[in-house]
């Protein structure tokens, strides 16, 4: 399986999906769009991972509207999709959903729980949270944690 992952800052990388796919022996294939504006398309992707970034889903930057097309591609044709932080927001607003700034800016190291089991996963994780905006997906329902 070829894995695309979209980085968008250099000291923020795939960590543990980077081992995940390696450990699996995928193919893994990273992308710096907002650096050098280079994306793969759909047909050559199997899986796309979107991670965070400290740009916002709503500048006006072209790399942003060229990610969100390569998003909805890979949905039409049922590729798996991860989005981690903006890669959730771009997602959001893909369907439609809107991204706005947060009552409360979230900084901090904090507990992860998954609301079902995963193969391989635990069940919590504590991680660092840094978010400032928070989106709206299909009816309405805010997310905070992205």
């Amino acid at each position: 399986m070829r894995v695309n992952i979209l980085q968008h800052a250099s000291d923020e990388g795939p960590g543990a999906i980077l081992t995940w796919a390696q450990q699996h022996h995928h193919e893994v294939f990273i992308y710096h769009p907002n650096d050098f504006g280079q994306f793969p398309t759909a047909d050559e992707t199997d899986m796309l991972v979107v991670l965070g970034s400290p740009a916002s889903p709503n500048d006006d930057e072209i790399w942003i509207k060229q990610e969100r097309a390569l998003i909805k591609a890979c949905l039409e044709q049922h590729i798996p999709y991860l989005g981690i932080c903006f890669g959730g927001q771009q997602l959001a607003k893909v369907l439609g959903g809107e991204v706005k700034d947060a009552p409360v800016k979230e900084v901090g190291w904090a507990p992860v729980t998954l609301q079902q089991p995963l193969p391989g996963m635990p069940k919590q994780v504590e991680v660092l949270h840094w978010h400032q905006q928070q989106f709206t997906i299909s009816g309405g329902r805010v997310v905070v944690f992205q």
